[in-house]
């Protein structure tokens, strides 16, 4: 009777421990998540997109550009202003190098792009039966490039980031004139210039890693390339052009200011991929 005691407390206490076993298992905490992915290190990739841009000219002039005859130091400037939109498609390289603190992500990247954003604008005037007036501008950014700091947070496969820093953009601008004297004859005038333009950029997007060591973004930037003199020799023409002083030189110019967006769908290889 002894022994069928003993034998059944021996029982119950196993049955006991291993409820208690298989509870304690079942309660236990989940384990804390490890980042898939690390972002620190070099990249380099590629991009393609589509920008669209502001040009405002203002305050046209024609200057002499060699003192003749009874024209000293002939300047004809008018206070004038014209603002006109381009867009168009973009694409080239960029490069970088990121550091990481826990889900904080910092880096540097720099960018060049190719791009065709250009734009113009026409406009008449004058004095009915005597004269008559043309004028037209246009512009012409053919390459944009900068250089940023990127500041993100890491979520595993994904880095939500904002960026900033210096801009260059590459503008060529034009400007001409068609005087139309009743009776009489056209006198025109036109010139043209390139000017890198300085300024800052700022803008945010989205990465992902995609393969090892393979990543993709999208992202947005805008830049204010502020504003320029852009100056060049004048080509004058017209039926009246012979009546001008022999040797006589012209230059006209202007001053552009450039602003540009764009939206990029880009691709890094990175040399430090996931862990």
């Amino acid at each position: 009777m002894k022994k069928l005691s003993l034998g059944s407390i021996a029982l119950l206490l196993s049955s006991t421990t291993s409820v208690l076993a298989d509870d304690m298992r079942i309660k236990a905490p989940p384990a804390t998540p490890v980042s898939c992915c690390r972002w620190a290190g070099f990249y380099v990739g590629g991009h393609v997109g589509y920008g669209w841009g502001l040009f405002d000219f203002r305050d046209p002039y024609i200057k002499l550009d060699q003192p003749v005859l009874f024209l000293p130091g002939l300047f004809v400037g008018v206070p004038l202003e014209r603002e006109f939109r381009g867009n168009g498609f973009l694409g080239g390289p960029q490069a970088g190098v990121n550091a990481q603190f826990g889900s904080i992500v910092v880096g540097v990247e720099g960018d060049a792009s190719g791009m065709d954003i250009d734009g113009s604008f026409r406009s008449t005037s004058g004095i009915p039966l005597l004269l008559t007036t043309s004028e037209g501008v246009s512009a012409h950014l053919k390459w944009l490039a900068t250089l940023r700091g990127r500041v993100g947070v890491a979520f595993d496969r994904y880095l939500v980031y904002g960026t900033g820093g210096v801009a260059f953009g590459g503008v060529d601008g034009a400007g001409d004139i068609t005087l139309t004297i009743n009776n009489l004859g056209t006198l025109s005038a036109e010139a043209s210039d390139h000017r890198t333009h300085v300024g800052w950029t700022a803008g945010g997007g989205v990465e992902r890693i995609v393969t090892s060591n393979v990543s993709a973004k999208l992202e947005y930037l805008y830049a204010d390339l502020g504003s320029l003199k852009h100056e060049g020799p004048a080509i004058i023409g017209g039926t009246l052009a012979p009546l001008l002083p022999p040797g006589i030189s012209l230059k006209g110019g202007g001053d552009f200011k450039v602003e540009v967006h764009t939206i990029r769908l880009g691709i890094n290889f990175r040399f430090d991929g996931p862990l």
